[in-house]
């Protein structure tokens, strides 16, 4: 499991380029910043399979863009936010698809921006 924090500056920048995270025994990837900290992360070519919890879990105050990635096959979510007030997740040319609950949940919150662009959501038909 791939887990970032980062609290310690008012702004910070993440960018994750053809990253692979599979079989961990929680979530493929972790990125969590502080309501102060206003993060930027950029994934581009993510692959998240077979995670024992979400492919994708993004908390706090972020603007994520995610590009050309695939969440498949994770016990829980391909995708799960918790975003702040001001925060945006925007995905585009990504396949999120047979993960065991659904293939993106976002927790309310007020004054957040969502765009999804030329992806492709499936089910896991049995």
């Amino acid at each position: 499991m791939t887990e970032i924090f980062y609290a310690l500056q008012e702004k910070f920048k993440y960018h994750a380029r053809k990253l692979t995270t599979i079989n961990n025994k929680e979530n493929g990837l972790t990125l969590f910043s502080e309501n102060r900290v206003q993060a930027e992360i950029l994934l581009d070519g993510l692959v998240s399979a077979s995670n024992h919890r979400n492919g994708l879990e993004v908390n706090g105050s972020a603007n994520v863009k995610i590009t050309s990635s695939q969440f498949v096959s994770n016990d829980n979510d391909g995708v799960s936010t918790t975003l702040n007030a001001g925060s945006s997740l925007e995905i585009s040319t990504s396949l999120i698809g047979a993960n065991g609950n659904v293939g993106m949940c976002i927790f309310p919150s007020e004054g957040i921006r969502v765009k999804i662009s030329h992806s492709n959501f499936t089910a896991h038909y049995y």
